[in-house]
């Protein structure tokens, strides 16, 4: 499914069965998001939603991408060129932990999904139907999203405290498995009701900052 191979109506009725499934999601939860219900909320059967997503996973991962853009947008308010990359990689991390939390559904499916296909590739399929939008970001942004996945992203701003100095070259793998084991460890935790989600995104931050400095070259 892609962009040359849908028309304009279509694409209108893939966004309009994206809003459905995040009003459900907000409504009901996400473990009880169904095809039944996101139809129901729409206006179409379940057999014209099969014609556009494969199954409900494939449905919830739309909604995250769909989530995913304003935490994109946002990033502008957090990174400034100006800044150090140690500077900028605390704040990037700031802006995801915020948007990770409000959108606390999408995200967790996101991470916790049971996929009929790589991620890359629904990741892939939804930007050929909805192109990012064409906006000036800072420069550390436009390398950072050149990146198809989170842990890649997460590789780029650790390479970029590398290159000025700050972190060995050996420990970028390593600080980025630390970082994203706790990262999703935390989230599941929100989403289970184990811990608040203002707490969720002060732990994220906490953890990733310890984990960087815990490696970072002392001068």
């Amino acid at each position: 499914m892609t962009k040359k191979e849908l028309t304009d109506y279509k694409i209108m009725t893939i966004k309009l069965l994206i809003k459905a499934a995040k009003f459900v999601i907000e409504e009901y939860g996400i473990d009880n998001l169904t095809i039944r219900k996101v139809g129901d909320k729409a206006g179409y059967n379940s057999a014209t939603i099969y014609n556009y997503f494969e199954n409900i996973e494939h449905l919830k991962i739309f909604v995250f991408l769909f989530d995913y853009d304003e935490y994109i947008s946002d990033l502008e308010n957090y990174v400034d060129d100006s800044l150090t990359s140690l500077e900028n990689y605390h704040n990037v991390w700031e802006c995801y932990a915020k948007h990770n939390m409000i959108n606390i559904d999408a995200f967790y499916s996101f991470f916790f999904n049971n996929l009929e296909r790589n991620i890359a590739e629904y990741i892939d399929e939804y930007y050929q139907i909805f192109p990012v939008k064409k906006v000036e970001h800072s420069k550390f942004i436009e390398k950072m999203l050149e990146s198809s996945s989170l842990e890649s992203r997460n590789i780029y701003m650790l390479q970029e405290i590398a290159n000025d100095g700050f972190l060995d070259q050996d420990k970028l793998e390593w600080v980025n498995d630390l970082t994203s084991y706790s990262h999703e460890s935390i989230l599941y935790r929100v989403y289970k009701g184990k811990i608040s989600r203002d707490d969720g995104a002060d732990m994220i931050l906490s953890f990733i900052d310890n984990i960087l400095q815990e490696h970072i070259i002392k001068n």
